[in-house]
């Protein structure tokens, strides 16, 4: 069977929005999955809206490279009514929470492998950014079964 590329890479920015949704539960949040075409991938209770993005490395010696400006052929996403951008770097298994002010006018954003600094570094695992998680009820800490 043939591989196709294009359903691959949504499959993985789909397990990349549930990757993110997960950690935003476990970190007292309320997220929703967003199902439009155009705006954020992920919206708070409080109405503020997340962009996700995924990738893996490039390779040993560089990090990741992430597309702001997206969407296929004829098919042009607007990221203007996002709030944050969040990087998953798959494969260090790392967040960057960006606020999209900060991005807005790059077409890519480049963040390194673990090791490496970055102008980006005071954003990584920063999910305090987003404000209004419930930190003190840490559902790693909760039993389902009560």
């Amino acid at each position: 069977m043939a591989k196709n590329p294009k359903a691959a890479s949504q499959r993985l920015g789909l397990a990349a929005e549930f990757r993110i949704m997960s950690e935003l539960l476990l970190r007292g949040y309320n997220p929703a999955k967003s199902y439009l075409v155009n705006g954020a991938d992920i919206i708070l209770m409080d109405g503020r809206r997340i962009e996700v993005k995924c990738a893996h490395k490039l390779n040993r010696e560089n990090g990741y490279n992430y597309s702001i400006k997206c969407g296929g052929a004829g098919k042009r996403k607007t990221l203007a009514n996002c709030d944050f951008v969040v990087c998953w770097c798959i494969d260090d298994e790392a967040f960057y929470i960006i606020p999209f002010a900060e991005v807005k006018h790059l077409t890519s954003i480049a963040l390194p492998s673990s090791k490496r600094k970055s102008k980006y570094a005071h954003y990584k695992e920063n999910w305090n950014l987003l404000g209004g998680g419930n930190y003190g009820n840490n559902l790693e800490e909760t039993s389902v079964c009560d």
